[in-house]
Formats: structure tokens, sequence, C-alpha cells
């Protein structure tokens, strides 16, 4: 317990006690895995306490890691579909491509081809 001298101030060896103990769990504190919808996009829960977008973590989980400059995104543009197979894994120079042809469509596979497409591209400017 805390004790104080006659103005007020600890004395010194004394330690200020809160109402929060030690072993005591926060009330707002979230638990892992739960998801929470902020903005556009879902989010994760790590055990770790980073929150992930739920795009990330889902294709983690199934096809492994994510390599660095690559990004997770919709092959049908739904993003409520959660489905592995929804998920497109695609690194920066090719969303560039995707985004200069300005061409957006709902079905999978027409995104999953100008996909194929923007790859080819990045490889004939490689070779020339």
């Amino acid at each position: 317990m805390a004790t104080r001298d006659d103005k007020g101030r600890f004395v010194n060896g004394s330690k200020p006690t809160s109402g929060f103990r030690k072993g005591h769990k926060a009330f707002n504190e979230v638990i892992p895995f739960t998801e929470h919808k902020g903005g556009q996009t879902r989010k994760v829960k790590m055990p770790d306490g980073r929150w992930v977008p739920k795009n990330r973590f889902v294709y983690e989980k199934n096809f492994g890691e994510i390599p660095k400059g690559s990004i997770v995104t919709f092959a049908d543009r739904n993003s409520e579909n959660y489905d592995p197979s929804n998920l497109l894994l695609v690194n920066r120079k090719e969303l560039g491509l995707l985004s200069q042809m300005k061409i957006k469509s709902s079905d999978p596979d027409v995104n999953k081809a100008l996909l194929s497409l923007a790859k080819l591209k990045i490889k004939l400017r490689e070779v020339e």
C-alpha cells in the first residue's frame, strides 16, 4: 500500500497502486483471431497483437508466406469473398500494369487472364 506524507507526496520506497492488478486483463482486450471491419477491409487480430487484413490472413493460412513486395487481391473484385480460390497473389509491377489497363471485371477468369497478360508484358520488357 502506498503511504503519503502530510503534503500528499509518496514517501520514499512506497509504490502507488492502481485499480489494475497484476494478472488482471483489460476490459477492452481483444482475443486473438477476432475479426474487425475497419473501413473497407476486414482485419484479424493475431496472437502477437497485430491486426492483419483478412485476405492476407486467409492466403497465408492456405498457401504459405506472402513474399515481400506482393499483395493479395480478389479475383472477382468482391472484397467480402475470402474463399482461397478467389485470392490472387500479385506483385507491385503486375498491379501497376493491371491499373494501367483500366479493365475491371467481376469475372474471376477475366481477371486471371489479365494478370497473365500483365506477367507476359513484364517478361517482354525484361527481354528487350
